[in-house]
């Protein structure tokens, strides 16, 4: 039962500190994160460090840098017990991508500012408005005077945006940490997430015969016949990738994104390549897909008297959790206490969530602000679904890892 886990007076307190420490702490740490330049590329996040440890030594919160690479250090803020050994772990990646034309923007990218209710700043969505509430969260934990038994580690990573490995991946391969339940702090709109697509690359080379541009004939152009390849696929896989679903996500796509190919305009191109983006959905294996399009490729080609390669650049499977494990049902439950429900949500980018959905431990995606919203000009996050979210997670982490019976 729910009182178990926390007494009434034991919620309303615990919520009476969190707004205390959201109207102390929330908008000077978001500014301070924002101001960091972590932008990717160059994917150097070091300025991170003294942002975030600069104020976790002024709140007394205990914190260790932990990184496969210097410039891509990750800040681990424990709770409660040694960060190898939290039975929850929430984290939030906080290198951004660049700004782009800083022309568009409105305000200054890298100064946190407040326009009727939306905080803008590069990083105010995705994901620095989610290690704010992550970090406001956590001191709001140690300063209710719960009881932590089960432990919490706050995991603030670099190499997100380039979907790399150093972050999180690293953290949970190299054993620094090895929680029983994950939260990756996305853009969601406080919506819960249980599952997420995967990605494959897919890059096919269509090899065509070299002849001189004023005798056209006497080769095989590989750049028409590419178009002609994309105009198949799109007309004739696209169509059935609609229909290919599962809870959560959005169905399975495709995305010609790149193609390159010809030698000089007046020489008949000997090859041309073209490289998807395949979204794929639970149920699909990425084998599967780049089999599905080389044999479409392959065939075509057979027909009309040339030849293709199909390589597989990148490959990132998707994933799906239960959605009434613990870590859901504790989501939802502070909800529920604080008049903020959390509902379900579709998610339609990748995270770091993936690397701690391997079957062994609970995972889920929750935080404020729109997926919409970030990527571009003028980037922002709604203040007061921020402060929601700071609410709603300090909740649901006191009822996982605090009080006399943690749900953990």
């Amino acid at each position: 039962m729910v009182a178990e886990h926390l007494s009434s007076n034991e919620r309303k307190h615990l919520d009476q500190v969190t707004l205390e420490v959201v109207d102390e702490h929330l908008d000077e740490l978001l500014a301070a994160l924002i101001a960091a330049d972590t932008r990717t590329p160059p994917g150097d996040c070091r300025e991170i460090v003294p942002a975030c440890t600069r104020w976790l030594e002024e709140v007394g919160l205990q914190y260790r840098v932990v990184a496969a690479d210097e410039t891509l250090p990750n800040v681990l803020v424990e709770v409660g017990s040694a960060c190898e050994d939290a039975g929850l772990c929430w984290n939030s990646h906080v290198d951004t991508v660049t700004p782009g034309d800083l022309g568009a923007w409105e305000t200054d990218p890298f100064v946190a500012t407040n326009v009727d209710g939306m905080i803008r700043g590069l990083g105010a969505a995705n994901c620095k408005g989610g290690a704010a509430m992550q970090l406001c969260a956590a001191l709001a934990l140690q300063r209710s005077g719960l009881s932590i038994r089960r432990g919490l580690v706050v995991a603030l990573v670099s190499d997100e945006e380039s979907l790399g490995e150093r972050g999180l991946g690293y953290l949970l391969e190299s054993g620094t940490i090895n929680p029983s339940a994950s939260l990756t702090g996305e853009p969601t709109g406080n919506s819960l997430i249980y599952a997420q697509r995967g990605l494959v690359w897919i890059r096919v080379t269509v090899h065509g015969i070299a002849a001189h541009g004023a005798i056209p004939l006497e080769g095989k152009n590989a750049i028409v016949e590419a178009a002609k390849l994309v105009t198949m696929l799109e007309s004739g896989l696209v169509p059935k990738l609609s229909l290919r679903v599962a809870p959560h996500v959005p169905p399975s796509s495709m995305n010609i994104g790149l193609v390159e190919g010809g030698e000089s305009p007046n020489m008949v191109a000997p090859s041309c390549s073209f490289t998807m983006d395949r979204r794929i959905v639970p149920g699909e294996m990425p084998e599967g897909v780049v089999a599905e399009v080389a044999e479409a490729c392959s065939s075509a080609a057979a027909t009309r008297g040339f030849s293709v390669t199909t390589d597989a650049l990148r490959a990132i499977p998707p994933f799906s959790t239960p959605a009434d494990s613990d870590l859901a049902r504790s989501l939802s439950m502070a909800g529920g206490f604080l008049g903020l429900p959390v509902r379900d949500g579709e998610s339609v980018v990748i995270s770091d969530a993936r690397f701690a959905a391997d079957g062994s431990r609970q995972v889920a995606c929750f935080g404020p602000g729109d997926v919409a919203a970030s990527h571009g000009p003028n980037e922002r996050v709604p203040r007061a679904e921020l402060v929601e979210a700071v609410r709603i997670l300090a909740l649901s982490g006191a009822m996982l890892v605090g009080g006399s019976a943690p749900m953990l």
